[in-house]
């Protein structure tokens, strides 16, 4: 099954490399980074003081190719980045770069007027020049040829400006920027080209906030508020409290939607259970020996008896909790064998995104 192809940079792992050092180290950052930003030092002290610039050069880059856009994760020590007309003019990148600000900050002059903070989004436009000055940062960054949001967004003004966390849009907008990367490991092509369109739904809504663009990026938004949902319950799992009313008003949702939004779950109710039973099935197989009591480990799990939770663990995996305790590893690769997964890594320093960048704007 094809997976979206991923390349990632790191300085940490160039470290490790014996006899190299420090200015080859920094030279091949400089060199990864080139094809979005020339990075540089921060000579001026004021400035590095303000910005709190660690001394030592370190930078991370993964990068996942969706097709049509480019999610890339940065972490990296405080840099002043730049884009002169001479890099435009070399590197034909005509798109918007839409960044998540994690972690760090971003000053976009040196007054400090403009100025990014965590949780903030920040746009930059490859057509136009850029130098910005940035703390030691991890964000997460979306690249998109500018076709794709030409057709419904003035972009004229969308250069070196900051969208602030505290919109309800922006946080929907920097946490899908997130998920996507972090989930697109898992994804396969189709599922990865099927998330571009509602991906530039959900973007063209936060920069327009049109009641169009709005009903247009319904899906991604409620696809978000599930993400939610999962991240809530597994969470409070153990809570003993946790339930349809407790989920709805701790993440400020009417029980109708909330159960409109869990459908694809097979229901609230029932996901809740199946999760429970999965995170004992889980606890069964890694630390069996430490578990002395299957009745406590069901009620701990929120079932109201261990017959219930027998019945309900049996129905789900095929095996008794006392059977998978017995197995432990065994059980798990017996559920599983039917799952296989195939995971590949790419070699760190290998930059097949400089030439995914160039057949995306070609």
């Amino acid at each position: 099954m094809d997976k979206l192809l991923r390349s990632s940079f790191s300085t940490e792992e160039l470290k490790k490399v014996d006899g190299i050092s420090t200015s080859e180290v920094r030279d091949a950052w400089a060199e990864a980074m080139s094809v979005f930003f020339t990075p540089d030092q921060i000579t001026d002290s004021t400035l590095a003081n303000k910005l709190s610039i660690s001394n030592d050069t370190s930078g991370f880059i993964d990068n996942i190719l969706f097709p049509g856009m480019m999610s890339i994760n940065v972490t990296a020590s405080g840099h002043r980045f730049s884009r002169s007309a001479q890099d435009i003019a070399n590197d034909g990148v005509d798109g918007i770069l839409v960044q998540f600000w994690r972690e760090g900050q971003l000053l976009s002059d040196e007054s400090g007027d403009k100025h990014t903070r965590p949780g903030d989004i920040h746009l930059v436009d490859f057509s136009r020049e850029t130098d910005v000055s940035a703390s030691d940062f991890d964000t997460y960054n979306l690249l998109i040829p500018r076709e794709l949001l030409a057709d419904s967004v003035d972009l004229d003004g969308l250069h070196l400006k900051t969208l602030s966390g505290d919109h309800a849009s922006v946080r929907l907008l920097r946490r899908h920027l997130y998920d996507l990367h972090t989930e697109a490991p898992n994804m396969t092509a189709a599922e990865g080209l099927a998330l571009v369109d509602p991906t530039m739904a959900l973007i063209k809504a936060t920069l327009t906030a049109t009641p169009g663009a709005q009903e247009e990026a319904a899906q991604i938004i409620d696809r978000n508020l599930l993400l939610d949902i999962k991240r809530f319950i597994d969470t409070n799992l153990s809570t003993p409290t946790l339930n349809p009313d407790m989920i709805a008003a701790s993440l400020g949702l009417s029980r109708s939607r909330l159960y409109r939004l869990a459908e694809p779950l097979g229901g609230i109710q029932t996901f809740i259970r199946n999760r429970r039973l999965r995170h004992a099935f889980q606890l069964l197989v890694l630390r069996g020996n430490e578990i002395n009591s299957l009745t406590a480990l069901a009620y701990a799990e929120g079932f109201q008896s261990e017959d219930t939770f027998r019945r309900a663990f049996k129905n789900a995996f095929g095996m008794t909790p006392s059977e998978v305790k017995e197995q432990g590893m065994k059980a798990y690769t017996e559920y599983y064998s039917s799952f296989p997964k195939h995971k590949k890594s790419m070699a760190m320093g290998e930059h097949l995104y400089q030439q995914w960048v160039s057949d995306l704007f070609c």
